[in-house]
């Protein structure tokens, strides 16, 4: 799926108005899915990347220790992060290479390329039959030669309205595109929506009206340091006897004031678009692939998985696209940093070195309907080991159903060798000192000196 359909000239973009409870912290929109996709939170990426394979490789110490057996080493959860590849600046910072391949925004968000821009909103109350409207546009703060015939792609847009109950009314404006052609205020990037309410809306008095793309970028194909844009957006509202009150424009600024805003002036991101991918349905323990398409040749791509209904990041990893590659394939293991996963609605995040938030993509992770286990004792005169009241001796392999409910599981006392540890891999985590969870085929390795 290539760059979003741009607006027809010379028409105002559609929205739509809903009444919900904080839809802007509930709600995430992938530009290049077409439609909203339902999330909170993002955790900001401090210039790592999650080393999962390496974990599985070293077989860390991990989980309880079973009764009567001394531990050795520590059973702390191993770090998931590591430093990002020489070269690549931190998060949000611009690097002091004027390479525009190396450099990002100057001003550190967490959410670098994005909108979140607040706007005193209305007061008072707005009758049933009457509309609320948005506004937003925007025009070119700088540029440089490499950003002639530059087109913008604007990820879906929300405009939240706090009300009095408590809860908030929302505007939805859809992505849309423009080329960079003109001066000033540009005609082509405005986008507008309104829609009449069905119900009263009682407006919260000094309330903070708040334009959002979810954390999602604004993406451009340019790189880097060529386009720098600013956004302003206000809001109209109409009674049913046709009376109009507009709120002022907003008024562009470079700075931050996460977690309420980030800057309206700022560099777009180079421009990913999402060629395939392996979802929406993805089978615990697999990798989730997608091929990415347009600005990929030599880029770092950083990508999250995190559960759809919290936000909460549960396995991370980075790699890079191969210098030239004019499409690239990045993958991420559909299992959390312990090695399982329960079923259930997941996003994968694909965000640049900077940080910016390319794309959102959803899947629905489910367990196979089988997997394998494989046992193994170190050394092998220690076993056997105790699977759902059968034993198993060592370089043993039998079929399992993977489920969120633990298995039982117990390891004998070896006379002359105190336990020295635990060893994972593939879809396998000792959830308690007899408990194992098996979200996929994998191995489970009792360690002796």
């Amino acid at each position: 799926m290539g760059r979003p359909e741009p607006p027809k000239a010379g028409g105002a973009i559609s929205g739509r108005i809903s009444s919900a409870r904080s839809p802007a912290s509930g709600t995430r929109d992938s530009l290049r899915r077409g439609a909203p996709v339902g999330v909170r939170g993002f955790a900001a990426i401090a210039a790592a990347i999650a080393i999962v394979g390496g974990l599985l490789l070293l077989g860390l110490p991990a989980g309880p220790v079973p009764g009567g057996l001394a531990p050795v080493g520590s059973t702390d959860p191993p770090a998931h992060r590591v430093p990002a590849p020489p070269g690549v600046p931190p998060v949000g910072n611009s690097s002091s290479s004027s390479s525009p391949a190396t450099s990002c925004n100057r001003v550190t968000t967490p959410t670098p390329s994005s909108i979140l821009v607040p706007l005193p909103g209305p007061t008072g109350t707005l009758a049933a039959g009457g509309s609320l409207g948005v506004a937003f546009e925007f025009s070119v703060a700088n540029s440089s030669p490499a950003s002639s015939g530059a087109t913008v792609d604007v990820p879906s847009v929300f405009a939240t309205f706090p009300l009095q109950s408590g809860g908030s009314a929302s505007v939805y404006l859809p992505p849309h595109s423009f080329p960079v052609a003109g001066s000033g205020w540009l005609n082509g990037s405005r986008s507008t929506g309104s829609t009449p309410t069905v119900n009263a809306l009682a407006f919260a008095s000094n309330g903070s009206a708040l334009l959002s793309s979810q954390k999602i970028a604004v993406l451009a194909n340019t790189p880097y340091g060529a386009l720098t844009l600013q956004v302003r957006w206000q809001w109209t509202v109409t009674s049913p006897n046709g009376s109009t009150t507009t709120g002022a424009w907003s008024v562009p600024t470079a700075s931050s004031g996460w977690p309420t805003s980030v800057p309206s002036i700022f560099e777009p991101a180079p421009v990913v678009t999402r060629v395939s991918e392996t979802g929406p349905n993805g089978t615990i323990g697999t990798n989730f692939t997608a091929q990415l398409g347009g600005n990929v040749s030599g880029r770092y791509f950083f990508l999250e998985l995190e559960a759809a209904s919290t936000g909460k990041v549960t396995q991370s990893h980075g790699e890079t696209a191969p210098v030239g590659a004019t499409a690239a394939n990045v993958t991420i293991v559909l299992l959390n940093y312990d090695r399982y996963l329960y079923p259930g609605n997941y996003l994968v995040h694909i965000h640049d070195a900077c940080g910016a938030l390319l794309l959102s993509l959803p899947v629905k992770a489910t367990y196979a309907a089988s997997a394998t286990l494989t046992v193994y004792v170190q050394p092998a005169s220690c076993g056997p080991v105790t699977f759902q009241g059968t034993t198993y001796g060592n370089d043993r392999s039998f079929s399992v159903t993977p489920s969120s409910t633990p298995y039982s599981v117990s390891v004998p006392v070896c006379s002359g060798h105190p336990f020295k540890g635990w060893h994972f891999s593939g879809g396998v985590y000792l959830a308690s000192a007899t408990k194992l969870l098996v979200s996929s085929s994998g191995t489970f390795t009792v360690l002796y000196s």
